[in-house]
């Protein structure tokens, strides 16, 4: 199953929740999972309106000197998606004019792409769902997000996308628990 998905009635699930009962069954807390958009997680921590982030967060420099972060439990590449018939094979072959590119709003990727991709278009969105959306419909030349992610995307719509799972990016990326500064008895 996927780290974190919502059904159509937008109730959580996948293997971060299921971490997350288990843990607080194990210490006595009471677990109250909440939905919020990607772009408001850290401010949504920050002021207390949640305890921690578990979200297949990739722990950033930028990240750490806003959060805490427990040790990584998970590490994960960037991959791409791409429509059926792209002449894409790299991620060089999308820095170029012309090309669209259809991100999550402050993923790692978005975060990638404004950085090393100066000549592509970059369209952003709330949700990755419709961010993969673009890439089926032909109107983006590329998306991209973690190997795993596209890796299942791709098997869902292999009629109309293409996934590059051979990583691009200089060091991989590792997920942890984001909690507020000085929460050390959450971080540990």
């Amino acid at each position: 199953p996927p780290f974190e998905m919502s059904d159509k009635t937008g109730k959580a699930s996948g293997i971060s929740v299921d971490f997350l009962e288990a843990f607080a069954k194990k210490n006595g807390y009471k677990l109250v999972v909440k939905n919020i958009a990607w772009d408001g997680l850290i401010s949504a921590l920050k002021t207390a309106k949640i305890d921690l982030i578990m979200s297949s967060m990739t722990i950033t420099d930028e990240r750490k000197k806003v959060v805490d972060f427990s040790i990584p439990y998970a590490k994960a590449n960037l991959a791409i998606l791409t429509p059926l018939n792209s002449d894409i094979t790299n991620i060089k072959d999308l820095d170029k004019k012309g090309k669209v590119l259809a991100l999550k709003r402050g993923s790692t990727g978005h975060l990638y792409a404004v950085k090393n991709l100066k000549n592509a278009t970059i369209n952003l969105f709330d949700k990755e769902n419709a961010a993969i959306l673009e890439v089926i419909q032909g109107k983006a030349d590329g998306f991209f997000y973690d190997q795993l992610t596209i890796y299942r995307t791709w098997q869902k719509h292999q009629d109309t996308t293409r996934a590059i799972l051979a990583p691009f990016q200089e060091n991989p990326e590792f997920w942890g628990i984001a909690v507020r500064k000085g929460d050390e008895a959450l971080k540990d």
